[in-house]
């Protein structure tokens, strides 16, 4: 029963994929107007992280992100400021080819060491955001293969729909991972996280009402993650936004990145 499950899924995801040629060039186009929305060379905002467990007990988690373009590859650096036991956590991401690079440095340790494989899709410190979440989220959808689904809407906006990558989540189970961008802002509105049973594991959503435009381009400030399988939801708030400001490159280097700026 769960083998013909599966195959009728997959069989119902084929019928919904467009032609390859016109799906290469929606997906190419949609890719370009989210990435229009990215900053040309670099960018500073705090992200603040709520995140809240099954019983109700909430943690907070805040943070700057220091984000560079370098020859079409995205740099993300994250510092930790609060809460207190995990301050001074610094957290690089680089994309070199087709290859990810994480490290992370742990202050108590006082040394910084790289992560592969399966471990970027990790939780980050005890969010609901893994990783791998973050990579997209900053680098508007850039990242990994994409196939161009049917369009829908979401609270009542007409948005494309991706299949992108699929994701190995916690180094165990893999899911499909379906975004629906929006038509006109080309923001994503919402990305869900599929299991091979069809169920949605987890869910990204995008707070209308925090859509903004900053300097020309259209930014969203506030998303709730959850996850439905943990019974646990985080809810992310960018602010103090900055484009194009000077950033040391050695904060996007392995031996620097975890330095106060």
């Amino acid at each position: 029963m769960v083998l013909t499950h599966r195959l009728t899924r997959i069989a119902l995801l084929a019928l919904m994929v467009v032609p390859l040629a016109q799906a290469q060039d929606t997906v190419d186009s949609v890719r370009a107007c989210a990435a229009a929305n990215a900053p040309e060379q670099s960018f500073t905002q705090r992200a603040n992280f709520i995140t809240t467990d099954r019983v109700g007990a909430s943690r907070t988690l805040q943070s700057t992100v220091y984000g560079k373009s370098e020859d079409g590859k995205l740099r993300l650096t994250l510092h930790v400021e609060q809460p207190p036991d995990v301050a001074g956590t610094a957290i690089l991401l680089r994309r070199e080819n087709a290859d990810d690079d994480m490290f992370i440095y742990l202050p108590a340790l006082r040394k910084s060491r790289r992560i592969t494989g399966g471990m970027t899709s990790t939780k980050l410190l005890g969010t609901d955001f893994s990783y791998n979440d973050i990579q997209q989220l900053f680098g508007t959808l850039s990242k990994g293969e994409a196939t161009l689904l049917e369009p829908g809407q979401v609270a009542d906006r007409a948005v494309h729909r991706i299949a992108l990558q699929p994701q190995v989540i916690d180094g165990g189970d893999t899911v499909q991972v379906i975004a629906a961008v929006d038509q006109e802002h080309c923001v994503p509105l919402r990305v869900d996280f599929v299991d091979a049973d069809g169920a949605i594991v987890r869910q990204l959503r995008t707070d209308l009402s925090s859509i903004q435009t900053v300097k020309g381009r259209q930014l969203a400030t506030h998303f709730v993650m959850e996850d439905r399988v943990a019974e646990s939801r985080t809810e992310l708030t960018l602010s103090r936004i900055e484009f194009d400001e000077r950033i040391p490159l050695s904060l996007f280097h392995p031996r620097g990145y975890y330095q106060a700026r």
